[in-house]
């Protein structure tokens, strides 16, 4: 089942000028075709990997895609606590309503956002009911 990211509108306007504004300025003072196309092309990838991110769970596996990219996987046998989290470090998700997932052979957790926590949450524990959860 596919879940995808929950998506914060402060977060998609922070990516916006942190990346996007930068390359589209310049076209407001002297057109240019590269220009023009470099800021196609960036925006394509922003809104891609803004709007791509979704969580894959499988009858073994959470897969984590960020767009047209496979950011890993992660066995759900070996998920040991799932908790809510506030931390705004890089990771899959454009929310700040995050969940931390914790699991065996990782030092750190994979904070991710699903936009039906619930329902993410219920069909994980329904394949792994050993899991600890810290909401």
């Amino acid at each position: 089942m596919k879940f995808r990211s929950k998506i914060d509108l402060w977060v998609v306007v922070a990516l916006f000028l942190i990346v996007a504004l930068p390359v589209g300025l310049p076209l407001f003072y002297a057109f240019s075709w590269i220009m023009l196309g470099v800021a196609v092309i960036t925006g394509s990838i922003l809104w891609s990997v803004t709007f791509g991110i979704s969580y894959v769970v499988t009858d073994q596996k959470l897969l984590i895609r960020c767009g047209p990219l496979r950011l890993g996987q992660v066995d759900i046998m070996k998920i040991t606590v799932i908790e809510s989290t506030g931390s705004m470090s890089a990771a899959p998700a454009a929310s700040s309503d995050r969940i931390a997932v914790y699991y065996k052979g990782s030092r750190q957790a994979v904070v991710i956002s699903p936009d039906d926590r619930k329902g993410f949450i219920d069909l994980v524990k329904a394949i792994n009911p050993d899991i600890t959860l810290r909401l």
